[in-house]
């Protein structure tokens, strides 16, 4: 589980491309297709991203879902993508959490053994969390606000801006 992790300093560098390894971890989507995280940060350069780390079995996640939906909404013809990457186990369990929250854009669940990388990576202590990509698919906030909080939408802002 994603939940214990404890504080340690934050490997993910603002303004800076991912590194290699971050790139080639294997994530599947709904269907069961196997890319790496890279190729899909890669399909979406250009635009703003916001990457939505969540699992179907937690409950700050699922309330979140509807914020993110109202973001998805607000910025529908604007270059911003929105990324979901699940840390389910179970693909199952995973596609019913899909269809419970409700939430469309691109969808992505981590390869059990290598989702441990990107954790370090942007430091995550748990879920949900977020993390914004700017246009070039670097990351400008790895620490982005929750979409309940005002402020990402001043950040999303920000970036498409720039």
């Amino acid at each position: 589980m994603w939940t214990t992790l404890l504080a340690q300093p934050n490997m993910a560098v603002k303004s800076t491309p991912l590194p290699d390894d971050v790139c080639k971890v294997t994530v599947y989507d709904s269907i069961g297709n196997a890319t790496t995280f890279g190729e899909v940060l890669q399909k979406s350069k250009g635009k703003v991203i916001l990457l939505d780390f969540w699992a179907s079995w937690c409950g700050p996640c699922r309330k979140e879902m509807p914020h993110s939906n109202k973001l998805i909404q607000k910025y529908e013809n604007q270059n911003v993508c929105f990324i979901f990457v699940s840390v389910d186990e179970s693909h199952e369990d995973w596609l019913n959490g899909i269809k419970m929250i409700n939430t469309g854009n691109q969808h992505f669940r981590f390869e059990k053994t290598q989702k441990l990388i990107v954790r370090k990576y942007f430091n995550i202590p748990g879920i949900p969390y977020y993390v914004l990509i700017d246009k070039e698919g670097h990351v400008a906030n790895s620490k982005a606000p929750w979409p309940s909080d005002s402020n990402i939408k001043k950040q999303i802002d920000d970036l498409l801006n720039l």
